[in-house]
């Protein structure tokens, strides 16, 4: 997650503000914070890098 002007946010503050303004479904589970968001050189977001690099941090879920 990558938000400017937030820096100081942890975890914790995240998860506790998307209980209060989503339905319990939606909030997530986990927030993981990186430097930069793989994309591709069209711009586009890779999703695919996204869900292995997930994998390898936090095994299959």
């Amino acid at each position: 997650m990558r938000k400017r002007g937030h820096e100081g946010a942890t975890e914790e503050e995240l998860i506790a503000h998307a209980r209060q303004a989503l339905a319990p479904f939606k909030v997530p589970k986990r927030i993981v914070f990186v430097a930069d968001l793989p994309r591709n050189t069209a711009g586009k977001l890779l999703k695919r890098q996204l869900r292995e690099d997930y994998a390898q941090l936090f095994g299959t879920d």
